[in-house]
């Protein structure tokens, strides 16, 4: 994008276009995780990348969403005591941020929002159970423990490589409702179910870029290792 910032990856000094947004930035030539503030670059280390699977989704896919065009420039993989979900970040020219959700083949975007003021206990919290969140009740139709499985190219905050946290998800007002229980007290997520069209991608389009995408990141990589 346009407004890309260049990085330099501390561990390789390989160059990493990074958007405004990004704080977390996967070295897409090294593996190594680092931050990106004031133009600055700290290590964290390794990272594990998320396995590829039959998703419609990629780093650097451009969709659409009511007009207004984004890229995805983020994949965040959580795992669960029955499977993973994935957690898409797309970048608007706007620099805004657009969270796409994945999970069991099911595809919403949300937000997040902060509810400091909560007295919300995951102990307390049962399947079944109706509960309040800011005025507004909802069903708890879930309940488990998440862990970060891996991420890939940037992400717009930072994130413990091996993070984890109880969360509770049901269904409100016909919105998708889930609360992260974590340090600095209880998130809400908020979303909706929707298609690939919502999202200005097809299936066909996916596959076209996706094959682009392995073509260019070949052709990077040969660069990178002649370079070196």
């Amino acid at each position: 994008m346009s407004t890309d910032r260049e990085s330099i990856c501390p561990h390789c000094g390989a160059t990493n276009p990074v958007s405004p947004a990004a704080i977390l930035v996967h070295c897409g030539y090294c593996d190594s995780a680092y931050t990106f503030k004031d133009n600055r670059a700290s290590l964290i280390g390794s990272v594990a990348i998320p396995s590829k699977t039959n998703t419609p989704f990629f780093i650097g896919q451009p969709g659409s969403v009511q007009g207004h065009g984004f890229e995805i420039r983020g994949h965040i993989r959580y795992r669960y005591s029955t499977g993973y979900w994935d957690e898409w970040c797309g970048i608007t020219a706007e620099g805004k941020v657009l969270w796409i959700a994945e999970d069991e083949r099911e595809i919403s975007i949300f937000r997040r929002d902060e509810l400091p003021d909560e007295q919300l206990q995951y102990d307390q919290i049962g399947l079944g159970q109706v509960i309040s969140v800011a005025g507004v009740p909802f069903m708890v139709e879930e309940r488990d423990t998440a862990a970060l499985a891996g991420f890939e190219g940037q992400i717009p905050f930072e994130i413990s490589v091996d993070r984890s946290f109880p969360y509770v998800a049901g269904i409100a007002n016909e919105e998708r409702i889930t609360l992260e229980f974590g340090e600095k007290g209880v998130e809400r997520y908020r979303g909706k179910v929707v298609t690939l069209d919502y999202l200005g991608i097809t299936p066909k389009t996916a596959d076209l870029f996706a094959t682009t995408k392995d073509t260019l990141n070949h052709s990077h990589d040969e660069q990178h290792e002649n370079q070196t």
